[in-house]
């Protein structure tokens, strides 16, 4: 779901195999360890927006 909505960019490792990058993940958790209550509801409200 992150990655559906652009959370988190994706990358393959040389051997081919799928995950995320670095930064991204990193970014990710400075957002939710700073974000406020107002930021999470509206992210999540845009979320299940895109979703559908």
């Amino acid at each position: 779901m992150l990655i559906a909505n652009g959370h988190l960019i994706p990358a393959e490792n040389p051997a081919g195999r799928a995950g995320v990058t670095t930064a991204s993940v990193e970014a990710e958790q400075t957002w939710r360890a700073n974000a406020t209550i107002r930021a999470r509801s509206a992210r999540c409200l845009k979320n299940t927006i895109n979703w559908f």
